[in-house]
């Protein structure tokens, strides 16, 4: 029934030896063994060869000699290949990727599978947990050596001879199958233990080399899992428990989707929930046609969803809820995640809130919680894993409130969430809040999977994404491209962008091979694998170009002076103003002797000379539009600040801000190219700067510089 083929070059006692523990524990009484001796003689694809010639059953095996088999381990396998009759190749350990490098482990952690315990002699054993044990063949492109097997019938090529000895024997063989068409898998039915650990050597990296000359050009392979895995019957029903909200908010950039809806609907018990749905921001009203009776729908005056949430919480529902569910409104759900999330509070009091294991779009990981570690931001636990993600109920650090519960009374007692905070992270914050008092949990057998459309891309990613003027010019992009037919989103680490345009938080951001990307103001160390990346650089001390490791395949400056000032990079640019904002020249009678001062207090933009240039010129109002919150602000303009040197703090409503004034002054000590100084043009307000803004800057008109982003990623 079954065909064992190895090399040896062991002695016969320990021949022996291993040859009776195969046939002790293979549980089938048919069995060949073609047992090769072998003194670097031969290469294991001739062996191997050698082998399927000689081979009397379709069912081969090629494996190490120094490898342990659980009992039963044929049976096993055997009906692996009969319940899977499309699967032709089998294995133990294998990855869903290839990459160009052709070591199959470079993304181990992400896209390996399998599990194979490692005990060599003197160490203590261990076990390379690649995958969890699922109960079916994870589908891949290769299958590492130490244990494949293969329907002789059905395989398209056998082991190619031409390539090394003992190394890359078994990639060609599984990457030819793979690429005319033949199924290959790694199986969990059961378990093999390796007495040695794989070390690279010389001939490892020659035999490499003479494999990418042949299969070179067919890589990356890339095999991303067909679905998410999950169980998905309902669960038994729940007595004695009281209803869940399910809070889904919508702001103007968001895209209504009835899929999400529906997933609830067909996954969960109606008795269980009402469906909160609510818009907020200057979005007030959600146009659906629904017949169900427990779907709500609210709107809240607030700007940022977490203040929505607050909001729609605290002062909108009019019953009582014992649990929330948070729903961002491009999840669907895949299983009764609420029979689910209510049987974890019910059985477990410390729990403090609870999430789901959730998918990308490609059906890859997107997070099971959150690890806060000390790095800019927040990092998605198992993120962009293929199949290497936990299947049980597990603590966590904390939980993005993408697809999480909480018990209504602990939210509300516990200060919900903080609008004050600029980063976007209220949601990990809360959980950092009630860590002292509660735990955090991810039930991995509950699923949801994001949803997204397939029009062109462009995204745009920035390490700075608060009130300034390079955010300011990406949101005027972003809203640009999109009103072209462009699908734009701006990601950026702060959330004073989220209500402005198509946008994210950086956190939730991941490189797709298709992807354009605009970069701006992050040191990605290399080019990721996508379609394109331009660098847009609006800085010069701040971000020094020819300092930073290229990642992108151009630079786009904002004018030619810029351009010379990063003039030590060589490689290739374009130059593209930034687009102009819709503001209207207003009359300014009466308005001559009140000035403004409009941008961050810091060094650079040098506000205290402003102010004192303004009063010299005979100013009765000085108005400072911008956030007084830094020591700057503290040390040199506070002092200045009088009746007559007025804090208006930041201003959204930019045409409201200049109908206030008829003068601007800048003192900045800097400046790639003044926003300011274009906005002032636009609206008739006079302008007085400095050197730093003396430049004339590059007026395209809106059309061609849209255009122009168009022509640069061939849209």
């Amino acid at each position: 029934m079954i065909t064992i083929v190895y090399s040896t070059h062991k002695d016969e006692q320990y021949n022996n030896k291993f040859r009776q523990h195969l046939l002790q524990t293979v549980g089938l009484k048919n069995v060949q063994i073609l047992e090769y001796v072998n003194h670097n003689q031969f290469s294991l694809s001739e062996l191997y060869n050698k082998g399927i010639s000689e081979s009397i059953y379709d069912i081969i095996v090629c494996c190490h000699n120094d490898i342990k088999l659980e009992n039963g381990w044929g049976k096993k396998l055997l009906k692996d290949f009969n319940e899977n009759p499309d699967f032709a190749i089998i294995g133990k350990a294998g990855s869903c990727y290839f990459p160009k490098s052709g070591i199959y482990w470079d993304k181990m952690t992400q896209t390996m599978v399998g599990q194979v315990y490692h005990h060599p002699e003197g160490q203590n054993k261990w076990l390379s947990k690649y995958s969890p044990k699922l109960p079916f063949l994870i589908p891949v492109v290769t299958i590492d050596g130490v244990f494949i097997s293969f329907d002789k019938t059905k395989i398209k090529h056998t082991f190619d001879e031409t390539i090394g000895k003992f190394h890359y024997y078994d990639h060609p063989f599984c990457l030819s199958n793979y690429l005319d068409g033949v199924k290959l898998g790694i199986t969990s039915s059961f378990e093999l233990t390796h007495q040695s650990v794989g070390q690279p050597n010389q001939e490892f990296f020659d035999s490499k080399d003479v494999f990418l000359k042949k299969y070179g050009e067919y890589l990356p392979l890339d095999l991303k899992p067909l679905k998410p895995y999950y169980t998905s019957q309902k669960q038994t029903p729940l007595k004695n428990v009281g209803k869940t909200a399910i809070l889904i908010g919508y702001n103007e950039f968001d895209i209504y989707n009835q899929d999400v809806i529906d997933s609830i609907y067909s996954n969960c018990n109606e008795s269980l929930f009402d469906v909160i749905l609510f818009t907020y921001g200057k979005l007030n009203e959600l146009s659906i046609t629904t017949q169900k009776q427990n779907i709500i729908i609210l709107h809240s005056d607030k700007t940022y969803l977490t203040s929505a949430y607050n909001d729609i919480i605290k002062n909108r529902l009019t019953i009582t809820y014992d649990f929330l569910l948070f729903i961002k409104n491009n999840i669907v759900i895949l299983n009764d995640v609420i029979t689910g999330m209510v049987k974890n509070f019910k059985t477990n009091p410390k729990c403090g809130t609870l999430s789901s294991r959730i998918h990308y779009h490609d059906n890859t990981i997107k997070s099971c919680g959150v690890e806060v570690v000390n790095k800019p931001q927040p990092i998605l636990s198992y993120s962009q894993n293929y199949y290497n993600f936990p299947i049980s109920t597990d603590e966590v650090n904390c939980n993005q409130f993408n697809l999480t519960m909480v018990r209504t009374n602990v939210f509300t007692n516990q200060g919900m969430f903080n609008e004050n905070n600029i980063s976007g992270f209220e949601d990990i914050e809360f959980c950092i809040k009630i860590r002292d008092k509660f735990k955090h949990y991810v039930d991995n057998t509950l699923v949801g999977k994001e949803i997204v459309n397939d029009k062109p891309k462009i995204k745009i990613i920035t390490g700075f994404s608060d009130k300034g003027g390079s955010t300011f010019a990406f949101i005027n992009l972003v809203n640009q491209l999109n009103e072209s037919g462009i699908d734009c989103t701006l990601y950026g680490p702060h959330k004073w962008h989220l209500n402005k345009c198509k946008s994210d938080l950086l956190i939730n951001f991941r490189f797709e091979p298709n992807d354009n990307i605009i970069s701006h103001f992050l040191n990605l160390g290399n080019r990721p694998d996508v379609k394109k990346i331009i660098l847009s650089c609006h800085e010069k001390d701040l971000f020094k170009v020819w300092e930073v490791p290229q990642h992108w395949d151009e630079v786009v400056f904002i004018n030619e002076r810029h351009q010379e000032y990063h003039k030590q990079y060589t490689g290739k640019y374009n130059i593209i103003p930034n687009l102009t904002q819709k503001l209207l020249k207003s009359n300014k009678t009466g308005l001559e002797k009140i000035a403004g001062i409009i941008g961050s207090f810091d060094f650079n933009k040098q506000t205290h000379i402003s102010i004192q240039s303004a009063l010299n010129d005979g100013c009765e109002k000085v108005y400072l539009f911008g956030e007084p919150n830094t020591e700057y602000f503290n040390q040199y303009v506070k002092p200045l600040c009088n009746d007559n040197v007025i804090v208006k703090g930041f201003m959204d409503d930019k045409q409201t801000m200049y109908n206030m004034i008829g003068k601007v002054y800048s003192s900045s000590l800097s400046e790639v190219a003044s926003l300011v100084k274009d906005e002032c043009l636009l609206t008739g307000t006079e302008f007085i700067g400095t050197n730093s803004t003396s430049h004339e800057n590059i007026y395209w008109g809106n059309e061609k510089i849209i255009n122009e982003w168009k022509r640069i990623f061939k849209l």
